[in-house]
């Protein structure tokens, strides 16, 4: 019997890496994994996802590190904690795909059918529009300001992807996959968004 497939969107890993305590997602991944494994399942990582991370690592620890002078030493600092973060996530990826708990895919769909796809999804997909008057950390509020919340198309990208290698279920912290749950597109694959 062949094992079930799960796939993870950037989000997920971003916070297991970085170790996310914001409503406790380092946690709510660490649960995921433990149940996945005794399911055995297996998580489906694209390159699209290595590619996000990778970024999402660099950007996340150079705009989160408490602004003293920028010199050549601050510099090689940020530069090695992002080293730091991306040997772990890769280390753990490789330890995952050693115990046969991660496969890596990539598309095997043609480049202009793959857009084609994405874009017909995305004019399609409206989002919403709200008000936010938040700062990220959620404790200050700040001048309220209008806020677009929908699917992006990397976000469509993610679930095209995770259909085409038969994933069940497609798992992240972005509320965008919503939009995605009763399209034609991704009929029998649950979108389980994460607070």
């Amino acid at each position: 019997m062949e094992a079930k497939r799960v796939y993870f969107d950037s989000s997920i890993w971003v916070s297991h890496v970085l170790q996310e305590k914001r409503n406790n997602r380092a946690q709510t991944v660490q649960q995921l994994f433990d149940q996945i494994e005794e399911d055995e399942e297996v998580i489906l990582v694209s390159h699209l996802v290595l590619l996000e991370v990778l970024e999402v690592i660099r950007k996340r620890i150079t705009e989160s590190e408490p602004y003293t002078d920028l010199d050549d030493s601050k510099k090689k600092e940020i530069k090695d904690k992002i080293q730091e973060k991306t040997n772990l996530f890769l280390k753990a990826l490789s330890q995952l795909i050693r115990e046969h708990r991660v496969a890596l895919i990539d598309s095997q769909k043609p480049v202009d059918q793959w857009f084609k796809m994405t874009y017909s999804i995305f004019v399609s997909s409206s989002g919403g529009i709200s008000i936010h008057n938040y700062y990220p950390d959620g404790r200050r509020r700040t001048l309220p300001k209008y806020q677009y919340r929908g699917v992006g198309h990397y976000d469509i990208q993610h679930a095209l992807t995770a259909q085409e290698f038969s994933a069940r279920d497609l798992h992240t912290f972005d509320q965008g996959f919503v939009e995605l749950e009763d399209h034609q597109e991704f009929e029998g694959m649950k979108f389980l968004v994460h607070r």
